[in-house]
């Protein structure tokens, strides 16, 4: 087969020179574009017959590219020597960091002198190589330069088809990895919350006790003044644990796309969104109305009533939370399930293993609500009691 052009390179920059020889393939040019098997052997007289049948060669010239042309050996020196005596126009293509070297190989001094491009900026590449084809002899054949196009736009076709599913299965990686990120930082703070509670929870009851104590030492103004102290403290921990949430408010529709695979609706996701900045504004409440029956009424019986409805009420709801982000993290493919366990490390409440089915951890998550009802539920009896003896 005859060939417009014949492209000499270094080994060490085959990728660019293939690059090159792609551009003008693309432009309709016919390119002998030699992979090495050619070099050497029995297989020489081919090259020579390639260069002295083909109209241009292009020679791409790295950093030091002709420094090995001072062996007579040299590949590089004998195909451009062998183009110099077949009168070849020959049009050395300049890389980032190429300089002539001197003195130059002999029987190379021309070389120098011969028209080159200079292609030293990836940004201006295609500009090089439309450069370079306003040297050649040959001309581009426009039934070549159409087939070539439509074989890349077949070409591009399929790696679009094959991008897509590898952009969906990399999305639905990056998704699911994120969104149990989110998930299980929302878990480590949800754990952060039930230790603040039973803190509070130790507060109150040690407030019960020394208030009540028939030998304390302290006096009362003393007591209210270190409890108020101890609650601020806590309540100042949590509303600056705020800003770790990191659950976002709106989901794209790629996110609830991936997730419905997993059987879990937007719906599910945004059920979560509210829970646990709920927790939050509900624990500093809890606070709140500690400190204002300290300096109002004090532990009376109904007050430890409310306060104790509200706290001994907080665990299965913490609990039932719980279950419900991890039912989640269970539909996700096992991989984000390192995650999970990086982020539960450090929890001190909840179990950092996932060992359950989604449909198990929900019905888990049920039957703490139920607690919560059930506790509630206790308390208003006990607190109505208490009124109606009040009352009496």
């Amino acid at each position: 087969m005859k060939y417009d052009v014949f492209v000499s390179y270094r080994r060490s920059d085959a990728f660019t020179a293939n690059l090159v020889a792609e551009k003008l393939k693309a432009l309709g040019y016919s390119v002998f574009f030699d992979v090495e098997t050619l070099r050497g052997g029995v297989f020489n007289e081919q090259l020579y017959e390639v260069i002295q049948n083909c109209s241009d060669v292009v020679l791409v010239l790295p950093p030091n590219g002709l420094d090995r042309c001072v062996s007579e050996e040299d590949w590089i020196r004998k195909e451009i020597c062998y183009a110099m005596e077949c009168k070849k126009n020959i049009i050395p293509v300049l890389l980032a960091g190429f300089d002539w070297p001197s003195p130059m190989p002999k029987g190379m001094e021309q070389l120098k002198f011969y028209q080159a491009v200079t292609a030293t900026s990836a940004e201006y590449f295609d500009l090089s190589i439309k450069k370079l084809a306003t040297y050649l002899k040959s001309k581009p054949s426009v039934k070549r330069k159409l087939v070539t196009k439509l074989y890349v736009i077949a070409i591009c076709v399929l790696m679009l088809v094959a991008i897509g599913y590898g952009s969906w299965q990399f999305m639905t990686y990056r998704v699911c990895d994120e969104l149990t990120n989110q998930l299980s930082s929302n878990i480590t703070v949800l754990d952060f919350i039930y230790v603040q509670t039973e803190r509070l929870d130790e507060v109150w009851e040690n407030y019960k006790k020394e208030t009540f104590s028939e030998n304390k030492k302290l006096s009362q103004e003393v007591i209210d003044s270190l409890t108020i102290n101890r609650i601020l403290s806590l309540r100042s921990d949590v509303e600056e644990r705020i800003s770790y949430l990191l659950m976002d408010s709106v989901f794209t529709k790629q996110e609830v796309l991936i997730c419905a695979q997993y059987d879990i609706s937007e719906t599910d996701l945004e059920a979560c969104l509210p829970l646990m900045k709920v927790l939050f504004t509900q624990y500093v409440d809890y606070c709140d109305f500690i400190l204002n029956i300290i300096e109002t009424s004090g532990p009376t019986n109904m007050n430890d009533l409310y306060v104790r409805m509200r706290i001994d009420s907080s665990y299965p709801t913490y609990t039932a939370i719980f279950y419900s982000y991890v039912s989640m993290l269970s539909a996700f493919p096992k991989y984000t399930l390192k995650t999970y366990r990086q982020h539960a490390q450090n929890m001190r409440k909840f179990n950092s293993s996932i060992n359950m089915s989604m449909d198990e951890y929900e019905y888990a998550s049920e039957q703490e609500w139920k607690k919560v009802r059930t506790i509630v539920d206790e308390y208003k009896i006990k607190i109505e009691k208490v009124k109606s003896e009040q009352s009496n």
